[in-house]
């Protein structure tokens, strides 16, 4: 059946011309026969010029009918937010052709602004990315899945679980080993989280993992042990611990100046690991931080958000936290360094102070669920969008609080805070930068 239906789909697919016009490099998986009686299919669409969408399929005696069961517009901007300290923004995001270059590409910097003299030497928006890196390119050919299949663990618990899947501990059969797999559901992955290695699709999150774990293995993150798939999800092992979220270790303890520097050198560790290897996390935050309550030894989880990254590469997709977005990452096109870093100066602002700094509320950013028509009519009006609609983002980058005589008590410390929240992006140090701000590094006496 679904032999036929696919036969049957791409031969009339290459015969539309609104297809060939318009969706050519589009991507159509399959994931659910909803009704093999009249050939009905659910899956997702994905392409050059189009976000990943959900779809349904059917197969009529006169060809195919695609119904896309939420909106289907890839010319989403928002306007610039205005940054400026002491007020609440409201974005107002509209989808109209006007508005799509009306933003500007972002620029790259060469230059920082300097509080300490750590800052003064213009090395701040440098690359810190290693030369001569070992390509990521066909991985999968050079580190193929074992065959293993989920039949072959026992789970034991669940972990978790997100907007892309859940993760559940698990024991494996033939030798006791106990891991973590992670469940990744299809037809949820975005657009933004696909990447194509030797004409294969897989999520970043894989990708990446593999990477770092085949080839720059590093201590404070999760080694990849194996990959497969099947028609409904990506499965992915993982080395298992028994270490709680920072977000409960935050909750629980007391956490003084000393261990909170612990704490976050370890974290930029991570973080400089993963920009000099041209990686970039996306969603750092304390929920995705693991650490062991009795060696501090901390892990930098969750790479559902992550991206391969050059110097100047623009992303155009919300992906980070609400709480942990730098103000750029609304607008839609942004770099993605001084987005880590602002996340890295919102997580020291919560180990320090158990509370962020500043309040978003995202609460309508995604697109909401519609009857939309087929393939045909989606490009029939010049604004390529299926319905007027207007989302607004509530964001509070009021200027930082800091108690009484924090600054004079801790000066150094209050400095790096300043220079990871700066609203401009420009101005943020990168994570070399970070990495050797005396505040990480302290002299006797140091504070």
């Amino acid at each position: 059946m679904l032999n036929t239906f696919e036969s049957t789909l791409m031969r009339e697919l290459h015969e539309n011309e609104d297809y060939k016009e318009n969706l050519d490099s589009t991507v159509i998986n399959i994931i659910e026969i909803v009704d093999s009686n009249i050939g009905k299919l659910k899956g997702f669409i994905n392409g050059e010029k189009c976000h990943c969408t959900s779809i349904t399929l059917s197969l009529l005696e006169d060809g195919i009918e695609i119904l896309f069961n939420e909106e289907f517009n890839n010319n989403i901007e928002i306007q610039t937010p205005d940054i400026s300290d002491s007020q609440t923004s409201i974005i107002t995001i509209e989808k109209s052709d006007e508005e799509v270059d009306s933003v500007p590409a972002l620029r790259k910097s060469s230059s920082v602004s300097s509080i300490g003299d750590v800052m003064n030497s213009h090395q701040s928006n440098k690359s810190v990315i290693i030369k001569d890196l070992i390509s990521h390119n066909n991985l999968l050919e050079r580190f193929p899945p074992s065959g293993s299949k989920l039949d072959d663990y026992e789970i034991i618990e669940p972990l978790g679980q997100g907007s892309f899947g859940f993760v559940r501990r698990a024991k494996k059969k033939a030798s006791d080993e106990e891991v973590i797999i992670k469940f990744i559901v299809r037809s949820n992955i975005l657009r933004s989280s696909w990447i194509r290695d030797n004409n294969t699709l897989i999520p970043h999150e894989i990708h990446i993992l593999l990477y770092l774990s085949k080839i720059y293995p590093f201590e404070g993150i999760q080694n990849i042990l194996d990959y497969w798939q099947d028609e409904f999800y990506y499965y992915f092992v993982l080395e298992s611990d028994h270490d709680i979220d920072l977000f409960e270790y935050i909750e629980t303890f007391e956490i003084d100046i000393p261990t909170a520097r612990e704490i976050f050198l370890q974290v930029v560790k991570i973080v400089h690991h993963l920009h000099t290897h041209g990686i970039v996390h996306m969603d750092i935050k304390d929920e995705n931080i693991i650490i062991n309550k009795e060696s501090r030894k901390v892990k930098l989880i969750d790479f559902g958000s992550s991206s391969y990254y050059n110097d100047g590469t623009i992303f155009k997709h919300f992906v980070s936290s609400g709480d942990y977005s730098a103000p750029e990452t609304f607008t839609n096109k942004y770099e993605g360094p001084p987005q880590d870093i602002w996340s890295l100066g919102v997580l020291l602002y919560t180990i320090i102070f158990k509370r962020v700094p500043f309040e978003v509320k995202p609460t309508t950013l995604l697109p909401s669920s519609i009857s939309a028509p087929k393939l045909g009519d989606v490009y029939k009006n010049s604004s390529n969008s299926i319905q007027s609609n207007t989302k607004k983002i509530m964001m509070n980058y009021n200027e930082i609080k800091f108690p009484d005589d924090f600054k004079k008590e801790n000066p150094k410390l209050y400095e790096l805070l300043k220079l990871m929240l700066n609203k401009d992006y420009k101005k943020r140090p990168n994570i070399k930068s970070v990495l050797e701000h005396p505040w990480l590094n302290p002299k006797v006496d140091d504070k």
